[in-house]
């Protein structure tokens, strides 16, 4: 088992978002705070987004809502998920813009972005980190050996047998997803703070729409184990999410000041009621 490249991968996860938050304060300017508050919104929306998933899905199973044919289920599901996500994380973090009035810049946008998916990727991170030490030991000592419960046991060996025969490149695929998501986020963010600053909503229903079809289309193609194509989608929407972040800012450049014309600087003063002419006497 590639464990190494496990570990590799959650120290990636770790490691991006802070390079990125000093980049953004040390570049762009933009408060460390942001960062935060960024990482707060996200942990805020989960706790709406999470109850609410476990809500529908107990809803179904229940009976309280009919069960769709299951040629509708392939799409409904991913989709459901993606949307719940957008709309749950998206007006999140429109509440953020207005608790925070003063950050109304692209930099101070991209560092609130940074914040949310930064925090997010490094929970993947602690999550890839915690199975990279767990799998490690169960290959060295056994499952048994790790003083588990005697049901997780078998759980753990698969979840082993399973990492042995995954190709090693797709250890990495985690801190590549985050790589990608964190442009994806900042990229939300910034449209976002469109809609605050234009006092609409068609940025931020842009962002729903962007987050709903990111993670519909990453989920459709993760539950038929297909994860490279999970990732060069997300990928698609990361390349159009850099063109969006370049726009934005150059829309968001302040505007240059001209300088006056060469020749209107080098006209001398003439003192008022003094002809510009010299006098005889002077001559």
């Amino acid at each position: 088992m590639h464990v190494p490249l496990l570990v590799l991968g959650a120290l990636l996860c770790l490691l991006m978002p802070a390079a990125l938050a000093v980049w953004a304060h040390r570049r762009l300017g933009a408060a460390y705070g942001l960062w935060g508050f960024g990482a707060l919104t996200f942990v805020l929306s989960q706790v709406v987004h999470i109850p609410l998933n476990l809500a529908v899905g107990r809803a179904f199973t229940s009976g309280l809502l009919p069960t769709p044919p299951e040629t509708w289920s392939v799409w409904l599901l991913p989709l459901g998920l993606g949307l719940s996500a957008g709309m749950c994380e998206e007006p999140a973090r429109w509440l953020a813009y207005r608790r925070l009035p003063d950050a109304r810049s692209w930099g101070q946008g991209l560092m609130l972005g940074a914040g949310h998916g930064g925090i997010e990727a490094m929970l993947v991170g602690m999550s890839i980190g915690t199975s990279a030490l767990v799998l490690g030991l169960a290959q060295q000592q056994g499952a048994a050996a790790l003083g588990l419960p005697p049901e997780m046991v078998p759980v753990i060996e698969a979840q082993l047998n399973t990492a042995l025969q995954t190709p090693a490149w797709q250890m990495l695929l985690g801190a590549l997803e985050r790589a990608l998501s964190l442009i994806c986020h900042i990229t939300m963010s910034l449209l976002v703070l469109q809609s605050v600053r234009a006092g609409r909503l068609g940025g931020l229903v842009a962002s729903v729409a962007f987050h709903t079809l990111v993670n519909a289309g990453a989920v459709w193609f993760a539950l038929r184990s297909q994860p490279l194509w999970a990732e060069l989608w997300i990928a698609g929407f990361a390349a159009v999410g850099l063109m969006i972040i370049m726009v934005l800012r150059r829309e968001d450049a302040p505007a240059p000041v001209e300088a006056p014309p060469v020749a209107l600087r080098q006209v001398e003063r003439v003192p008022i009621g003094r002809s510009a002419a010299p006098r005889e006497e002077e001559r």
